[in-house]
């Protein structure tokens, strides 16, 4: 059913493969497949897979475009959406708005009932053009909404979705959302820039809050809330970010790139690039304006970063009641302190109050308001791909960066070289010689599989 490349691409980054066969141990036993062509097609795999929770779906879906005229629901059934890991963009799953805003909806919703937990797996589909407003009882999840689920996406776009208080794009609760190689782009909330009034938008590209989150070998770019334009993250349970450019976001209060917010979740920020997002516009009311690549309030979770590159970000209209005369371009930390910290070899360009997370002014590739460090990074391009898969535009570092074969191994777990870079290119590790990677998201030397 998969490519056997992608497996591959898999099993050497050492992913859980639970997320593929958890659930297909037997579906062999218990499988229907069906080809499909038409959006009534289409649902009526949805209905036939709510029906018979006991079996697995495969849908094969033809390149075209599937418009959808009401939200598609699984609540109960096992189901595997499969398009074209290569060209995602030619299998489009797109809501068909009304113009009555009171009668729109998301694309997908991805909701456990009665005790069920339903299984989506998306490979290679785009998802566009979706509504979640709380005032009609959805708080996030425009384009894909999991709650009381386990959700996978892989080689798959999530674009041009609008949502309310938690996560425009995609948004999940007391579930598990697993990304990998895919893009979530030009998400936004439906606040627009007016932040505040008791009623404050989370998460432009992606929302979780007490959940299991994954983004990993993937670009979040482009996408803008009030808080955490690219990602927030809220309550408990994980989140890890690894692999993974976080570009172009707009936290217009604060987290222009990624936000934690309130929560005690064990979170792993793992060879990432979060550079070139915003926060603090002027019209964000009586927000803090912080954080224009991460911000934290409130977190008490554990925290551990390795080889990470968080710079180049910015605060539009800096806020003067930020302790010490602080900025928080790239990061800062609001009334926040992790239980548990590691770090090891990341390159932040102004640090401010964050030091205890990512490493302290003045040392390795630490820069401060003085002297902010320079990570020597492209803008956002297409940087090729292993051939797996479509590709990701991605920040490539310049032949001069200090980037480049700057992280020292310190184990062989976590905190260990990746075996390949967002885009499956390989990167030097502990069994290799020399075992330096690169700091970030992309290998600039990274060869070909």
């Amino acid at each position: 059913m998969f490519h056997s490349a992608f497996l591959s691409r898999v099993s050497r980054a050492g992913l859980a493969l639970a997320a593929l066969f958890a659930f297909h141990g037997t579906v062999f036993a218990n499988s229907v497949t069906m080809h499909i062509r038409t959006s009534r097609g289409l649902l009526s795999a949805i209905n036939s897979a709510n029906s018979n929770p006991g079996d697995y779906y495969y849908v094969y879906l033809a390149p075209g475009t599937y418009p959808i005229y009401s939200r598609i629901s699984l609540y109960q059934g096992k189901l595997l959406l499969i398009g074209d890991s290569m060209h995602p963009e030619n299998v489009v799953i797109t809501a068909q708005q009304p113009a009555d805003i009171n009668s729109r909806f998301p694309v997908m919703d991805i909701t456990g009932t009665n005790g069920s937990y339903p299984f989506l797996e998306l490979y290679g589909v785009t998802i566009r053009d979706g509504y979640a407003d709380n005032d009609i009882g959805l708080e996030g999840g425009g384009g894909l909404r999991a709650v009381h689920a386990y959700v996978y996406v892989y080689y798959s776009i999530v674009r041009k979705n609008r949502g309310d208080l938690w996560g425009s794009g995609l948004f999940a609760q007391d579930a598990t959302l697993y990304l990998f190689h895919s893009l979530v782009d030009s998400n936004t909330n439906l606040q627009g820039t007016q932040c505040g009034g008791g009623r404050t938008n989370s998460g432009g590209g992606i929302g979780a809050v007490d959940a299991d989150l994954t983004v990993e070998s993937s670009t979040v770019r482009d996408n803008g809330a009030c808080r955490g334009g690219g990602i927030v993250d809220g309550g408990g349970g994980t989140f890890t970010l690894e692999n993974t450019t976080v570009s172009g976001n707009k936290g217009y209060a604060r987290g222009g790139g990624v936000y934690l917010q309130e929560g005690n979740a064990d979170v792993l920020l793992r060879f990432n690039t979060i550079a070139n997002n915003v926060a603090g516009s002027d019209n964000s009311g009586d927000e803090s304006h912080y954080g224009g690549g991460l911000g934290m309030s409130y977190f008490s979770g554990s925290l551990k970063s390795y080889g990470n590159i968080l710079a180049e970000n910015s605060v539009a209209i800096p806020n003067p009641s930020l302790l010490y005369g602080y900025e928080g371009r790239d990061c800062y930390s609001d009334n926040s302190y992790a239980w548990t910290v590691d770090q090891n070899t990341n390159m932040v360009g102004i640090i401010d109050n964050c030091s205890y997370y990512f490493g302290s002014s003045g040392f390795g590739y630490i820069g401060w308001s003085g002297a902010p460090y320079d990570p020597g990074l492209q803008v956002l391009l297409d940087n090729g791909n292993d051939g797996y898969g479509f590709t990701l535009p991605t920040q490539m570092t310049y032949a001069n960066s200090h980037a480049i074969g700057a992280y020292e191994p310190a184990g062989s777990g976590q905190d260990n070289c990746p075996y390949d870079d967002e885009r499956g290119f390989y990167r030097p590790n502990a069994n290799s010689s020399p075992p330096n990677c690169d700091i970030g998201a992309i290998e600039h030397n990274g060869t070909l599989p």
